[in-house]
């Protein structure tokens, strides 16, 4: 008995972090369980179809559901996880204020630039989806088609040819 109490004392932090783990595990079981159905919850879902819609843990649960449902979202979202987590283990761990800048420069020179391009994609896309004016032409990819400016405005002529041609 002696044995095992010296061996978790030397590695407490170790226990620690395997509960903790165990106990992030039984909560993503039941989570799972509670958004597939599964179980006991089951029995709950047809009861209270209306009621749960209203409930901050529904919202969260479908918030997930439509986020991760493309991989692109579910990829943006590891990358960006990854990002932040970095830099908050270089901001915990750094001992001075010159290892921080310095983590926070390797953190950011490796990251940045996917993040970077997670952004400029999302942002893109979504200035993508706007509607052009009625009657406007538009290519097969439904984007405006570009128009002879000439067409568009009256008092605009084409130059006259140089004289000696």
């Amino acid at each position: 008995m002696s044995q095992v109490l010296d061996f978790l004392a030397r590695q407490y932090a170790g226990v620690g972090v395997l509960f903790g783990c165990l106990f992030l595990l039984v909560l993503l079981v039941q989570w799972l369980a509670w958004i597939f159905h599964l179980g006991r919850f089951k029995l709950l879902a047809d009861a209270r179809r209306e009621e749960r819609t209203s409930q901050l843990r529904f919202v969260i649960a479908d918030f997930f559901v439509k986020v991760i449902d493309d991989f692109r979202h579910l990829l943006a979202l590891v990358l960006l996880l990854i990002f932040m987590l970095t830099l908050g283990a270089v901001l915990v761990w750094a001992p001075t204020f010159k290892d921080v800048k310095e983590g926070l420069q390797v953190v950011v020179a490796a990251l940045g630039g996917l993040v970077g391009s997670m952004i400029g994609y999302y942002f893109g896309e979504s200035t993508g989806k706007g509607k052009t004016p009625e009657g406007q032409p538009t290519t097969p990819a439904g984007l405006p088609a570009i128009q002879d400016p000439a067409a568009e405005a009256p008092d605009i002529r084409p130059a006259p040819a140089p004289p000696g041609l």
